[in-house]
């Protein structure tokens, strides 16, 4: 009994360790969407291109297709966002997904390792994996998970969520 005891308390950091965050979600900012940020000050940053609709929390937003947004997104691979979500009560982001349009002719870790570099995401921790052809590389943590799925056929994205 004493040495399960011994073993559990001995492993317990360990745990931890796995599970905390490389990078805190604050520091976490794709192309102007954060988690935790106000929907409304996102509107009011980009009245003309944010519709809301508050029966389901979510937003919708299209960068390609919008002079407001070139100055923000120029010099980044982001093309838009397919989706975002945000809690009804607080009004805060909870998560999102970003395409990127510009990064398929990379290999798949090139392309993961690209944007990790941009947007100062975590280094070491990630999954990878592959199913239909997509590789996915998965980083989760106690704050938050990240999945970034690359398709070379395809558009490629990203999607950040609070756990």
């Amino acid at each position: 009994m004493r040495k399960i005891i011994l073993l559990g308390l001995i492993c317990l950091p360990v745990f931890a360790y796995a599970n905390s965050c490389e990078v805190a979600k604050s520091k976490i900012n794709i192309s102007g969407l954060a988690l935790g940020k106000s929907i409304l000050s996102l509107k009011a940053e980009h009245p003309k291109n944010l519709s809301i609709d508050h029966e389901t929390n979510k937003a919708n937003i299209n960068y390609v297709h919008s002079n407001e947004f070139e100055d923000a997104f120029s010099g980044t691979p982001a093309t838009n966002a397919g989706f975002i979500s945000f809690d009804g009560n607080t009004k805060l982001i909870n998560a999102f997904s970003v395409s990127f349009g510009h990064l398929d002719n990379f290999s798949a870790n090139n392309y993961k390792n690209g944007l990790v570099a941009l947007y100062s995401l975590p280094k070491t921790g990630w999954i990878e994996s592959k199913s239909n052809g997509v590789k996915v590389f998965k980083y989760e943590c106690t704050d938050y998970s990240l999945e970034i799925n690359y398709n070379p056929e395809r558009s490629s994205f990203m999607i950040f969520k609070e756990i």
